[in-house]
């Protein structure tokens, strides 16, 4: 019998290696991609506050549906680009661009009325929605709200038709003095 030798073979497991995302290598610098997203979705314009359509203009996104055309270009699914817009919406450096140049326009009636439209048009939460349609309602004053306004007379019923024809001549008197 031959003495058969086997042998181990050491088994090397790799680390791994963990994708840095952009703006950690980077330290918060955006990419011109980035500050031309920030600068059309915090813009008062076509973009205001729509990710998606900011997206697919700032990174030229040419969507697709079904199967991936071939050739060269950037393309997409909606919903993929619905999610990149998400993902940058979600770092803390796009979010802190947004912001600056929301802050640098000042506080006027377009903005807050973007704002506004931002709340009605967002589907997160309800109860900020229905309030802020609300308010655009009372903006606009589509809807009124009433009040039960009860007036007391009983000064008045106790008055005969003179005092109240006296008081009324003494009121005409002063206002045509004026």
């Amino acid at each position: 019998m031959a003495a058969t030798k086997k042998t181990a073979k050491k088994i090397v497991k790799k680390k791994p290696t963990k994708r840095k995302s952009r703006s950690s290598r980077n330290l918060g610098v955006l990419s011109p991609q980035e500050k031309k997203f920030c600068t059309l979705y915090g813009s008062d314009q076509e973009f205001f506050c729509n990710g998606t359509q900011s997206y697919i203009e700032a990174f030229e996104v040419i969507l697709y549906k079904g199967q991936k055309p071939e050739g060269a270009g950037n393309y997409m699914t909606y919903d993929s680009v619905r999610d990149a817009a998400h993902k940058l919406l979600t770092n803390t450096h796009i979010c802190a661009e947004i912001n600056a140049q929301f802050e640098s326009r000042g506080l006027n009636d377009t903005f807050v009325d973007k704002q506004l439209e931002k709340l009605i048009t967002q589907d997160a939460e309800m109860s900020v929605k229905i309030k802020a349609i609300a308010e655009y309602n009372k903006l606009k004053a589509r809807i009124r709200e009433q009040h039960d306004h009860k007036h007391s007379f009983a000064a008045y019923d106790e008055r005969t038709d003179e005092d109240l024809q006296r008081e009324i001549e003494e009121q005409r008197k002063f206002f045509t003095k004026q």
